[in-house]
Parts: structure tokens; sequence; C-alpha cells
């Protein structure tokens, strides 16, 4: 699952030649930010591609939200920074 995700971010930010400006999540880059339904690293392989998007934030604006999806009972959120995606835990 690192691997997966470190080629859709810092990875894909170096190839770019974009990596001052995207691809980690730190103070000054551009951020997306994705709430998944579920955690990617918790499900069954063979099932990660099925996952939902509940939530997506770009620009700082929510542009798009799923109806059915309760982002409060998440136990992680996603974020992709550009072209790119960290974990960072919740504590609920």
């Amino acid at each position: 699952m690192d691997q997966a995700i470190r080629a859709h971010t810092s990875d894909a930010g170096w190839q770019l030649r974009l990596e001052d400006q995207i691809g980690t999540l730190e103070v000054g880059k551009l951020a997306d930010i994705v709430v998944l339904e579920r955690d990617p690293y918790a499900s069954d392989p063979y099932t990660i591609h099925a996952i939902k998007v509940d939530h997506t934030f770009s620009d700082g604006r929510l542009v798009f939200s799923r109806a059915s999806s309760m982002s409060s009972r998440y136990a992680a959120l996603f974020i992709i920074a550009e072209s790119g995606l960290d974990r960072l835990p919740v504590s609920r």
C-alpha cells in the first residue's frame, strides 16, 4: 500500500519536477483533501478499488460531497496533495 501511495504522491511530484510545489504535505505546497469512506490500509487489497470518496476539498473549498456519507465516524482522513496522498490519524 505504501508503495502505491508514494507512486501517486512524492514520486509523482518528483517525476513532474514539481516536488517543491506538490507531492507531500508541507507548508506552502498545494494540497487537496479527500475523505474516504474507509481506511485503505485496513481494507482487503482486492476491494480497495471499491472505496468511495465521501468528500473532496480543492483550493480550500468543498467541491464534492456524497449525500449519504458520515465523515464524523472516520478513523482516518486521507489527504491528496495535488497528486499525492498522506495519512493523518484522527482520534474520536
